[in-house]
């Protein structure tokens, strides 16, 4: 879902930046001039889902393999995902006295978290 904006000029609103957990984003035209950032955990599966395993990706896309949970089953989850992300900013900072490049574009508060489910 954060994919679609960032690739499309026509989108009503100014997409800053994407920031994802545990997603696929390889196949998507995102805009060379959005920055991404995507936070995959090594034994999650959905990352991987548009068939790129971690490959290279743009210049504009930040991806960050972190550890994460060591059972497949529990590695898609939020809670998991935000551990792993502020532990790696944490280790960001104290190495490099400050955010990552494109991160302090995000700041402030979730206000909107959307979770959907389909079937055929």
């Amino acid at each position: 879902m954060p994919a679609h904006p960032s690739s499309d000029r026509t989108f009503a609103d100014n997409t800053v930046g994407v920031v994802t957990n545990g997603s696929p984003i390889d196949f998507f035209g995102i805009l060379r001039d959005v920055p991404v950032h995507a936070f995959p955990h090594l034994a999650e599966v959905v990352p991987t889902l548009d068939g790129h395993a971690f490959d290279e990706t743009p210049p504009n896309v930040n991806r960050v393999l972190m550890p994460g949970p060591a059972s497949p089953l529990d590695t898609h989850n939020d809670t998991a995902y935000a551990n792993s992300v502020a532990v790696w900013e944490a280790h960001y900072a104290a190495r490099d006295s400050g955010p990552p490049p494109g991160l302090d574009l995000f700041t402030g508060e979730v206000v909107d978290h959307s979770v959907f489910a389909t079937h055929e």
